[in-house]
């Protein structure tokens, strides 16, 4: 099949009359077949990103970043046909940013159901993080090849009715000829109070994510971009981003009511501490107002909770809260509480319309009072709360045709989503998908 997806917008900025513009252009091709065994289905995506503010461009005339994304993914599972057979979801991930500015290789396979000794499941990840340096624009741009290889075996136990996930993560990360090696449990405890209706599960994970200039533009599309190949920037100012790895370490509560047929309530409290929090902060560089991102070690607070309802075939309600308290650290840029309600509703199963709402706290910026001020002193600055409303509209033509258009803030709510930068106004996003 294929899915098209298009988006162009120009505005003023209400304050300071600023020109911006943001540009998404996407295309998405997929394909599945079903053999005997196994499951193959793979996928491409294109897209190009292109954001332009004049807040960036102290004195330079141009204020453009370009980032243009390619992802080819290919899935390989196991049809369960028989219980307590071997199986397996692998999945190989490549991707490609402006042309070999980055790339990334990911393998993935989980394996279930492997007898040694006892039923033993096992998560093996490769990911292989790659930066260049293109000598003719970006000179003494640093190059970087960074290797993480993830081994998670677990088993599951039954003891006083309890199910009991024991297993460890191990952690290898090779950056600039140096492996780190971490080792920590992965407990997860399950308990069902009452058959199908309330169940409970706590326990202690970890997880890890790394900070690319693939998933920093996609968050933050106003990074500097200078060495990237990214529109007209002046590539040859000697400046990389640093990029870290991302580590989470946490127990968590969680429990889930099924409180009828079609009403659901989930809840989850964690608790942990997280190694190199990425955040944005602005720097000026060579009169570009732009962004580049930090780290912070935090304690971290989060509760999160879901609430599910089906009204009857035309109605429903889904509403999500996320709170995270970091205890007097101020992360830039990130909101403590954030919260989307959405009332889907469905007409002749071929229109499905999705009115949300979307609440993002105040959140806070650090700002270099004076560039000659040594060390730099910062004021802190508060971003606005903001509602956003947008609407999304699906319709079904016909199984293997079908069109979709998203008008976002609707509202047309112009507070700051970035310090120096504020939200798009009244957009929309058009598209369509076709099976073949």
């Amino acid at each position: 099949g294929i899915r098209v997806l298009t988006n162009n917008n120009k505005y003023i900025t209400e304050e300071d009359n600023y020109d911006a513009k943001n540009n998404n252009q996407q295309l998405y091709l997929f394909t599945k077949s079903t053999l005997d065994r196994h499951t193959i289905s793979s996928s491409f995506n294109y897209e190009n990103l292109v954001a332009q503010h004049d807040y960036a461009n102290a004195f330079n005339t141009d204020s453009e970043n370009s980032f243009t994304y390619s992802k080819l993914l290919c899935n390989i599972n196991s049809r369960n046909l028989e219980a307590n057979r071997l199986s397996h979801k692998t999945s190989l991930l490549f991707s490609d940013l402006n042309s070999l500015t980055e790339n990334y290789i990911g393998i993935s396979s989980e394996i279930s159901n492997l007898r040694i000794y006892k039923p033993l499941n096992l998560l093996i990840q490769f990911n292989n993080y790659l930066n260049y340096s293109n000598l003719e624009t970006s000179f003494g741009r640093e190059k970087t090849d960074v290797k993480m290889i993830d081994f998670n075996p677990s088993i599951i136990m039954y003891k006083g009715g309890f199910d009991i996930d024991f297993g460890f993560n191990l952690g290898i990360e090779n950056n600039k000829s140096i492996n780190t090696v971490d080792v920590f449990p992965l407990i997860t405890i399950n308990k069902e109070l009452a058959d199908g209706i309330l169940n409970i599960s706590f326990g202690i994970d970890r997880s890890d994510y790394r900070n690319t200039i693939f998933s920093l533009s996609q968050e933050n599309p106003y990074i500097h971009s200078f060495g990237l190949n990214s529109g007209s920037v002046n590539d040859s100012i000697d400046y990389s981003h640093l990029l870290e790895s991302t580590d989470i370490y946490e127990a968590f509560f969680a429990f889930t009511n099924k409180l009828s047929s079609d009403e659901i309530l989930n809840f989850k409290f964690s608790y942990g501490k997280i190694m190199n929090l990425h955040y944005f902060d602005i720097k000026v560089i060579d009169g570009y107002n732009r962004f580049s991102v930090d780290y912070i070690d935090v304690w971290q607070l989060k509760l999160s909770a879901n609430y599910y309802k089906k009204f009857n075939n035309l109605l429903s309600i889904n509403l999500d809260v996320d709170y995270v308290d970091w205890f007097d650290i101020i992360v830039p840029h990130k909101s403590n509480f954030i919260s989307t309600l959405e009332l889907p509703f469905t007409l002749r199963n071929k229109i499905k319309i999705i009115p949300s709402l979307t609440f993002l706290g105040k959140r806070k910026a650090l700002q270099q009072s004076g560039d000659l001020i040594s060390p730099p002193q910062f004021n802190i600055v508060e971003l606005e709360e903001q509602y956003i409303i947008d609407l999304n509209i699906n319709y079904n033509y016909s199984k293997k045709l079908s069109f979709h258009i998203n008008i976002n803030n609707i509202s047309d709510s112009k507070k700051e989503l970035w310090n120096g930068y504020q939200q798009i106004g009244l957009n929309m996003i058009f598209g369509f998908n076709r099976l073949f």
